[in-house]
């Protein structure tokens, strides 16, 4: 890498140190721009991941794979329609879950021993339009990445 860090190079960085595995996005997209499936059961070391991050555009969004570590994200689609269905069906957030913002809704950050499979609609509200869904593998697009309609993703809650 060279002495100059873009923006989504020390991103990068700082969610490697923190236990992530990140990756390059394209820009305003949640298109990964590398071979991502290689590392989705073996982590990458801090080389590799940050390999992948020297030729991006600097313009990049920026993803985590999910899986490593017990990794996943619960999906809320339809902000706080989609917490009120998640607190009616019984369930409860972890104090201090890392969340971000995202263009539809938020991002819970969890770990698990066991690991956690993708569910998509995992719970929906017909009327209302919310849903949440589990990404257990794959990725999800993190700050400081952009949507493709303009909005900034943003954290509410940092993780550690």
């Amino acid at each position: 890498m060279s002495s100059v860090q873009t923006r989504v190079q020390k991103a990068a960085a700082w969610y490697y140190e923190r236990g992530f595995t990140p990756l390059p996005v394209a820009p305003r997209q949640k298109v990964p721009t590398v071979d991502w499936k290689q590392f989705q059961d073996k982590r990458p070391t801090r080389d590799e991941a940050m390999k992948l991050f020297e030729s991006c555009d600097p313009h990049s969004n920026i993803a985590l794979l999910m899986g490593h570590g017990g990794l996943f994200a619960v999906d809320f689609d339809g902000h706080e329609k989609a917490m009120s269905l998640f607190l009616a069906a019984g369930f409860s957030m972890p104090d201090g879950c890392p969340v971000n913002t995202t263009a539809k809704g938020y991002h819970h950050l969890m770990r698990s021993k066991k690991p956690i499979p993708d569910k998509v609609a995992w719970l929906k509200d017909q009327k209302s339009g919310a849903q949440i869904d589990i990404r257990g593998k794959g990725i999800i697009v993190v700050p400081p990445s952009t949507h493709e309609t303009g909005f900034d993703y943003k954290w509410y809650k940092q993780p550690t």
